[in-house]
Parts: C-alpha cells; structure tokens; sequence
C-alpha cells in the first residue's frame, strides 16, 4: 500500500466516530485483511463479509471502525511524525492506541466492551440520537427544554459539532418528539442509525465498569499529547485516560473546543485516519484545523 500524501509537520491525527462511509470502511478492512486485529474482529463478529456489516449495530460498527482507522493510520504515518491525537467520541479509542497509551490489541477489545455495554443499556432503556440542523443555539435549547416538558424522560446535548450543527441524544421517545418540534419550527432534524444514547445521562450506569475495564489495561502516558473531545484538555496520565475515556460515555463532545486546544498547542493541519472523510468533510464548518483524509476519494479509489 503506498503512503498517502501527508500535510507537512507538524500535525495531528484524527479518529472518527461511528458515522463513516461503509464502503471506505469494508475496503479498508479488506486491504488489511490478514492483520490480526481484523482476525480479531473477524472472531467477534463471526464472518468476513465486510460489505454487509449492519452499521446501525453499535456491537459491529463500533470495533470495525476502531480497527479500520487504527490500520490505516498506523500504514500510513509513522507515530513520529504526529505532534497530536484527538478522536470524535469512540474515536478517541483509536487516538488512545496510536499515541501508545495501550495495545492496538487492547483497543480492540475495549471496543468491543464499550459498544455491548452500551447495547445492554440501550435493551433496558431504549435511547436514540438525532442530529439537529439550522437553528440558533437558543432555539435548540428550547427544543430540549419543551420536549422535556411534553414528553418527559431525557434529552441532552450530545455533541456540538459546529455552528448549526448539533446532535442530541436521550430517550427515544424524547427525541422522537424533538424531531417534530424541530420541524415545527422549521430547522432541519433526523434520527442518526446508532443504537443507543451516547454522551446522555442513560449511559450512567455504564461509567463505573468501564473504568474498571480500562484500569486492567497496561496503561502508558501518552508519546504524543491527547486530547479528549469532551473535556478539550490533554490527556497526560493513566488516571487521566480513565477517566476521559469512561467519562465520555455521558458528557458531550465539544468539537470547535476540541479542534481550538489542538490548534493552541501550535497545530494548524491534521489528519483524518478514516474510512471516509467524515472529519475532513466537518472542518468545513470548523475552521480551526484544516483536516486531510487518508482515505481515497470515491473517483480514485473505483468503490
């Protein structure tokens, strides 16, 4: 495979979350075929079709992107040359792992863990997550506020993607009914295929555990500084990538806040590990960093 072409140093690399192009993904898993950590998720997921993964399945979705971002950045770019990792929600598994912090191996099954659990919790207390376009922040909040106040059960802020561009997370019947307040006043809405309310209050009951399962690992502080997309700070010690990475379960991903600490440690450039170009497509509306994809164009790459 040969290297793809890489902003000039410094820069950053960066993981995405759950919504990647599966096409990108089923090809990137293909080409790596032979790894072990696709062996591995492989044996988790009981067959090799990548091409039909069900991407709603947090279960499958969730290690099939930590494992296809992990490989391409690690085929790609030597760890000496990143000045800094940073991840977009689960994507901060793979920031962990390629900063050294523990095995690629151990991301793997973290992975795993963090997405089961979550199915768990999603069986007992169905939650959903839906993004929110063209409305004011203000606008939003009352949009939380009411469907609080009509529907009851929980409703949050997930992630602040940019301006414009916010995802909420909570009950499904609550954003359910969120939806058809947005569109009543006229902004623009729609459930995301993810199974689950990530970064809301129903992943509580979650955060203990996966500490626990975290803090089993052979922690490492990082080669490289990390920062966490929810709390915008460095992540330096094991206690610290604890508690960032179980934390993050319930508290919101600050992206602009997030892309602005990388860009005050000196960095103006950064890579977006893949598959897709979901990250790089984002910092259009983001202009703290200029991300550059890893992954092929669609027109290059014949998919």
């Amino acid at each position: 495979m040969p290297k793809a072409l890489l902003p000039s140093p410094p820069f950053a690399v960066a993981f995405p979350g759950q919504g990647v192009d599966p096409v990108d993904l089923a090809r990137i898993l293909t080409l790596f075929g032979e790894s072990p950590l696709v062996g591995m998720l492989a044996e988790h997921l009981g067959h090799r079709d990548w091409r039909s993964l069900d991407m709603t399945d947090t279960r499958v979705a969730q290690p099939a992107v930590y494992v296809a971002s992990i490989l391409q950045a690690t085929e790609s770019i030597e760890s000496a040359q990143a000045a800094a990792c940073f991840g977009h929600s689960m994507g901060e598994l793979g920031a962990m792992a390629f900063a050294g912090v523990y095995s690629a191996a151990d991301g793997v099954e973290l992975a795993i863990w963090r997405a089961e659990r979550a199915h768990e919790a999603d069986r007992h207390r169905p939650g959903a997550m839906a993004v929110v376009m063209r409305l004011e922040s203000n606008q939003i909040e009352m949009v939380r506020r009411r469907a609080l106040f009509e529907a009851g059960g929980a409703i949050e802020v997930a992630v602040l993607n940019g301006p414009g561009q916010v995802v909420l997370s909570g009950d499904a019947v609550t954003i359910d009914h969120a939806l058809d307040i947005v569109e009543g006043m006229n902004g623009t809405a729609r459930k995301l295929p993810i199974g689950g309310a990530y970064h809301s209050p129903l992943l509580y009951g979650c955060i203990e555990t996966f500490a626990g399962r975290i803090s089993r690992l052979a922690l490492r502080e990082p080669r490289v500084p990390v920062i966490s997309s929810t709390t915008t700070q460095p992540v330096r010690t094991p206690e610290e990538v604890v508690a960032a990475l179980s934390q993050a379960l319930v508290l919101p991903v600050r992206w602009p806040e997030t892309l602005a600490a990388v860009r005050a440690l000196g960095i103006s450039r950064a890579v977006d590990a893949g598959p897709g170009s979901t990250l790089a497509n984002l910092s259009r509306f983001t202009p703290e960093l200029e991300l550059w994809p890893l992954s092929p164009q669609r027109a290059r790459s014949g998919a």
